[in-house]
């Protein structure tokens, strides 16, 4: 399989070409965007390879496995165990699957079952722990678990190419989650308490003080998704939508128009 090619790069191209590279074809083979997982599986599995310094080079060059003295036995044998050496690989080849996720699951981590092929055409499964605060589109690499074709060498890794399920009403940034809420602008002027449900389900009461602007956000501390790197959770961030109620009565109509007089608005 020539990575390179998968990858629509050159064998010169640098760690940041092959990065932009792998960046326009994930997100053009997604399956979100009506892309092939199988294509998608194969620029996971040049991306790994390439990105890696030492791979790389293992990859355009793979090392010599062994020196031969030419001391004792046959010329034949000798050339023979040689070149069996030289295109031996170190281990077996790594295996990408994808796996497809909703985002409660980001939240809490799940464990699942899989079942995927070796490249010898055989049948495999393993069961695998998906961490929380997972990112769309990220790799997880699972040491021993992938293509185990050669039983004289070390069994490949298997790369588990992660694909989250967009959510109806939460988007994500990073560990942070973000929410609409509708609010009537005259609970906006003089504030009010409005009942939150998070992603797992809790209720929280948030406060919207008087006067509260629609481009403002209220932040809930501690409600998003937990960061990989600092295991801490992300915050809930509640977007507020104003809704401007309607009315054809006169008096009402106004008694509007004194308070804005009266608010210089």
């Amino acid at each position: 399989m020539d990575y390179y090619n998968i990858l629509g790069v050159n064998k010169a191209a640098t760690a940041q070409d092959i990065k932009r590279a792998y960046r326009k074809l994930a997100k053009e083979h997604h399956p979100d965007h009506g892309g092939d997982a199988a294509r998608l599986q194969q620029v996971n599995e040049a991306y790994e390879t390439l990105k890696d310094t030492q791979r790389r080079a293992e990859y355009d060059a793979p090392p010599m496995q062994q020196q031969f003295h030419f001391n004792t036995g046959n010329v034949n044998d000798v050339f023979h165990s040689f070149f069996q050496q030289r295109h031996q690989p170190q281990r077996n080849r790594d295996i990408t699957v994808s796996v497809t996720l909703d985002l409660i699951d980001v939240l809490n981590g799940k464990n699942l079952n899989i079942q995927y092929s070796t490249f010898n055409g055989g049948q495999t499964q393993a069961n695998i722990s998906i961490p929380p605060g997972v990112d769309n589109g990220g790799t997880l690499r699972i040491k021993g678990l992938g293509d185990n074709s050669h039983s004289s060498i070390p069994r490949g890794d298997l790369l588990v190419t992660i694909i989250i399920n967009k959510h109806r009403e939460f988007e994500r940034s990073g560990s942070d989650l973000r929410i609409t809420k509708n609010i009537s602008v005259l609970d906006l002027i003089i504030g009010v308490e409005v009942l939150i449900t998070t992603l797992d389900n809790q209720s929280v009461n948030i406060s919207i003080p008087p006067g509260f602007q629609p481009n403002q956000m209220l932040k809930v501390t501690g409600y998003g998704l937990l960061n990989p790197n600092t295991r801490q959770p992300g915050n809930l961030y509640v977007a507020i939508h104003p809704i401007v109620p309607t009315t054809s009565d006169p008096n009402l109509i106004n008694q509007i128009q004194l308070i804005k007089q009266h608010l210089q608005i």
